[in-house]
């Protein structure tokens, strides 16, 4: 039984085919079929140009966002509506993009020309499990022999790698990311590793940002630190200054990265200056820092009490006695409260100011030195 947002990515099929266009589900959404993986996300290849995609779903009164015309995109959304007087109950986006060649690319942009051949536009794609199609039957147009690698558990780039990677240098990012989807032995090819060695200064091309985008997906798979490693040996320590990688297997994403450096503060700068990372993973870095350099439970509380969720996550990866003590007591506890509050002082006598407010932090230290 195929989940609602495949059936609705059938119905945007079923339109562009009584619209007299031919359109294929691609890319992702097929690799992870064929792998065995419920996909997140459906996209639409399709011989209808943009203007044909934008007046055909426009005038079945669809939804549609033109997201990237310059490169074919416009994404459709169907609405699914509560029979009652509710407002939407359900949406389902599709990116809907035209065949196409990228005629002209510079490592980051691509100028291009719409086209109405499917292999042509297969052998534009990164990888060859990322340049399969599926039609509504289900049947399978792989091209470039995409199902045979997958079964191999190989990542290998369409046609001629160093073409490939010239032509969006983040690609390097994606094929180490992309190894990572695959159980047991990892089969690295040692020609691709050869040509990606040979050009990774071309990612200094990409923004931190992108980059950022592909690590950090690296750094949630659980096959992250034979990727990393082989990743790190090659540009990591030269792109972004990672000198090395621990092997953490239930920690937080942001722990690994913080493994990943010499120190707390090399870590944060290249968050916040390179990788223009979120104020909450910036978080996660001051909060393991933080916990893992305290010497008392009371301070630790603090802390939790700022970033409850943060500090969950990164306990995990603090091995000191103290670290390991309060996490259990906040899995045994975890609605806690500080025992002692202002009004309590105010009802033995207790004057607003800067004495309640010491016997305040005194009291409540103490019963968390005396482990609580």
């Amino acid at each position: 039984m195929i989940s609602d947002l495949h059936h609705y990515a059938n119905v945007v099929l079923d339109c562009l085919e009584i619209d007299g266009y031919e359109a294929r589900i691609a890319g992702g959404a097929v690799r992870d079929i064929v792998m065995g993986i419920e996909p997140k996300d459906f996209d639409i290849a399709t011989t209808a140009t943009p203007k044909q995609v934008i007046e055909g779903f426009k005038h079945r009164g669809f939804k549609v966002i033109e997201t990237g015309l310059q490169h074919g995109t416009v994404t459709v959304v169907i609405e699914i509506r509560d029979p009652g007087p509710a407002a939407i109950d359900q949406s389902f986006a599709y990116e809907v993009t035209t065949l196409r060649l990228d005629k002209k690319t510079d490592g980051r942009h691509a100028e291009v020309e719409f086209i109405t051949d499917w292999k042509a536009d297969a052998a534009r794609r990164d990888f060859t499990m990322n340049a399969m199609y599926m039609n509504k039957e289900g049947d399978i147009f792989d091209y470039f022999d995409g199902h045979d690698d997958i079964v191999a558990k190989r990542v290998r780039f369409v046609g001629n790698a160093e073409d490939r990677i010239k032509e969006d240098y983040l690609r390097i990012m994606r094929y180490f990311r992309f190894l990572t989807k695959f159980d047991g032995v990892i089969n690295f090819n040692i020609a691709d590793l050869a040509v990606i060695e040979k050009n990774w200064e071309g990612l200094k091309q990409v923004s931190g940002e992108r980059i950022w985008s592909e690590l950090k997906q690296i750094l949630k798979s659980d096959r992250y630190y034979t990727v990393m490693g082989s990743l790190l040996n090659r540009f990591g320590d030269k792109l972004f200054g990672a000198t090395n990688i621990a092997y953490m297997p239930d920690s937080h994403y942001m722990v690994r990265f913080l493994g990943m450096f010499s120190n707390v503060e090399i870590a944060e700068r290249k968050l916040s200056e390179f990788f223009k990372g979120s104020t909450e993973e910036a978080w996660h870095i001051q909060a393991f820092a933080r916990l893992f350099q305290t010497n008392n439970n009371y301070d630790m509380f603090k802390i939790y009490r700022n970033y409850p969720e943060i500090v969950k996550n990164v306990l995990p990866s603090i091995t000191t006695v103290r670290a390991k003590n309060f996490q259990t007591y906040i899995e045994i506890n975890p609605n806690w409260q500080f025992p002692f509050k202002g009004t309590d002082l105010l009802a033995e006598g207790f004057r607003t100011g800067q004495a309640l407010g010491s016997e305040l932090e005194k009291r409540n230290r103490e019963w968390a030195e005396r482990q609580f």
